[in-house]
């Protein structure tokens, strides 16, 4: 029983054991069931709180954690789990962030609507492999929790059993299943690429192999003290290459990136958005940059191809992904495209390869969890409000949701890049990153020249939300679904998000950079820090100016009001039109009829861009072949059985 106290699993067996217990509880009794969770959520965050704190992994000494056991065979004689400063850190930030999902959901969903025993289960199995995930030091531990995790993923996206619902739900274990059995194949062909041993590492005495051994995540951990450093596996191979090609599948679709991308539309717009702002907004966004650095930048060493290809990945999916957002109608697709942009600018950080770039991708990474939760969670509150995520049937709202509007406020901004929040910090450090990156190529003037584009896409597109959802008037005639719509459970994790966009980006390199990001990269990274960083935001400087020029501009508003306003009709065509009112659907629909852009939005609409369809009418096609050979003609039969036979005989000869 010694092993259940140690201090990396605790937080992994004590959320799967209550997920299972939670199960068990009746429905008549789901105050119990929601105690539970939260009781057990906040246990988690707290943990993972201690251990990324701990003298251990901020001093850069890896924490040792369980010793391995028997299962098939020799394992190696290593701990299965550790911590270092990036695994403790994504760890801690899941764990807060599971906690404060956990809260709103019972603040917001309803037992009448929603089941809460599924609910509450799936959340702490949810919590407990990803957590298992993070500080899982072997590959078989590793895809173990990782494919577990696609059976709650499914559980919760289907939780209102709507035909939409389901379909989004499949759609997505599908793409996130397949990409997972790509992660097994990339694990196998690592091991071929290593001459079949996945344990390669430096000690006093040279080189090492074990043979003994399935074990490669550490080579994706960093450093660990136990261990010695880490060998990369060259890219420059074809088996190394396609490792690392199934790898990066694996962690782009958890995190929602192009082309693994179009499940989260999907599900953003049919599931409920508490469950969204959980999963595939933050914690899978987490848990797969997690990986992609991983893989990046301790696993493999990649070929100046790759990192390019890593980085126009990343551009693209920042302004194709924006472009979809900015003509959508319903609210949470709108934020569903943004989430998939914003992995983007991750993987452009990460793909620079350099200390400032890097960081920025991890804060970016944090970021986005804190300000993408708290759209979902404002965009929650606007359904349980009015019954509805249309932006034409929405308005008038930030009298009836203050909090919700401020929240989405602050957050809009935040995600947009303005300053001083959080989202201008890690986009402007990964600007810099780019851009040093750069050296005596012109590609990263592009890549640099599509990431801001993106970001001054994004603000426009929120405009339109903030009006659309909160500021324009009301349709007539519009009733309200109910009087509901904010709580304390769902006012405290809103406050508490929003709060914190405008402190990390005040505060940004005294914090979170400081204590969380740039140990991360340094240890679990290996990547030295720069004496100095190139453009040095200063965030406090910047804030205290901000605030006087904002404190300028009241003084002159308020000086105004004591002369009459002007007032004026408004016209249109030249005509008078005294109830011209302009929708927030109608921002932008021009755009869609930009020739370049009719084209791509056409396509989209027809899926041509879904790797899903893809697949689906690949399967269909190879079915529909096979089937036209089983006419029942015996001669066809035969002719097959003797070709199979002569290859057979061929293959043997060889």
């Amino acid at each position: 029983m010694n092993v259940l106290r140690d201090p990396l699993l605790v937080p992994i067996w004590v959320p799967l054991v209550a997920g299972i217990l939670a199960l068990f509880i009746p429905r008549k009794a789901s105050p119990f069931s929601k105690l539970l969770a939260a009781s057990v959520t906040l246990f988690v965050a707290t943990w993972c709180v201690m251990v990324w704190a701990s003298p251990q992994v901020l001093g850069g000494v890896s924490t040792v954690g369980i010793p391995p056991w028997e299962i098939v065979g020799r394992w190696a004689k290593r701990p299965a789990f550790t911590a270092d400063a990036l695994s403790a850190f994504a760890a801690a930030a899941a764990g807060v962030l599971g906690f404060i999902m956990t809260l709103f959901s019972i603040g917001a969903c309803r037992d009448a609507e929603i089941n809460p025993r599924r609910l509450y289960s799936s959340i702490l199995l949810s919590v407990g492999a990803i957590v298992g995930c993070l500080y899982s030091d072997d590959m078989v531990v590793v895809g173990l929790f990782w494919g577990f995790l696609g059976i709650p993923f499914y559980v919760l996206l289907n939780l209102t059993n709507s035909k939409d619902a389901a379909a989004a739900a499949k759609k997505a274990f599908i793409i996130i299943g397949g990409t997972d059995a790509l992660f097994l194949v990339g694990t196998a062909l690592a091991w071929l690429a290593t001459g079949g041993h996945l344990a390669q590492q430096v000690t006093e005495k040279g080189m090492e192999f074990s043979g003994e051994t399935l074990n490669v995540w550490f080579l994706l951990r960093g450093q660990l003290a136990l261990h010695g450093k880490a060998v990369p596996i060259s890219t420059e191979t074809v088996l190394a290459t396609g490792a690392f090609l199934c790898f990066m599948a694996a962690g782009l679709a958890k995190a929602g990136a192009m082309p693994f991308h179009t499940w989260l539309p999907d599900v953003a717009a049919a599931a409920p958005a508490p469950v969204v702002a959980f999963l595939p907004a933050s914690l899978d966004k987490i848990l797969g940059i997690y990986l992609v650095a991983r893989l990046c930048l301790t696993m493999f060493s990649l070929s100046g191809f790759l990192s390019s290809l890593l980085m126009a990945l990343g551009a693209v999916t920042i302004v194709a992904a924006v472009l979809m957002a900015l003509i959508q109608h319903d609210l949470k697709k709108l934020l569903g495209f943004h989430a998939v942009s914003q992995v983007g600018y991750m993987l452009l950080g990460i793909g620079t390869g350099t200390f400032v770039g890097v960081a920025g991708a991890l804060f970016h990474m944090l970021n986005n969890a804190i300000y993408k939760a708290a759209l979902f969670l404002t965009a929650s509150s606007v359904e349980r409000r009015t019954g509805t995520t249309e932006i034409g049937e929405l308005g008038g709202l930030a009298k009836s949701l203050p909090i919700s509007f401020v929240t989405a406020l602050v957050a809009a901004l935040a995600i947009s890049g303005v300053p001083p929040l959080n989202g201008f910090v890690s986009k402007w450090m990964i600007y810099q990153g780019v851009v040093e990156s750069g050296g005596g190529g012109y590609l990263w003037v592009l890549l640099l020249a599509a990431a801001t584009f993106g970001s001054a896409l994004t603000l426009a597109s929120f405009v339109k939300v903030v009006y659309g959802v909160y500021l324009a008037p009301a349709p007539e005639g519009r009733q309200e679904r109910s009087r509901e719509g904010e709580n304390v459970l769902t006012i405290i994790p809103m406050a508490l998000l929003a709060l914190a966009c405008v402190v990390f980006g005040i505060a940004a390199f005294v914090l979170p950079l400081r204590w969380g990001i740039f140990p991360a990269v340094e240890q679990g990274l290996r990547l030295a820090a720069p004496e100095t960083a190139i453009g040095l935001w200063r965030p406090g400087v910047a804030t205290v100016l901000m605030l006087i020029g904002i404190a300028a501009g009241v003084v002159v508003y308020l000086a105004g009001t004591g002369f009459k306003p002007r007032e004026s009709s408004t016209y249109v065509g030249g005509e008078v039109t005294p109830d011209f009112h302009f929708g927030g659907p109608d921002f932008y629909e021009t755009v869609a009829r930009i020739p370049p852009l009719t084209a791509m939005y056409r396509r989209a609409a027809a899926g041509f861009y879904d790797v899903y369809l893809w697949c689906y009418e690949s399967v269909q096609y190879a079915g529909r072949t096979l089937s036209m050979q089983h006419t029942g003609v015996l001669y066809r039969y035969v002719t097959w059985a003797l070709i199979g036979f002569v290859v057979m005989i061929w293959a043997l000869l060889k």
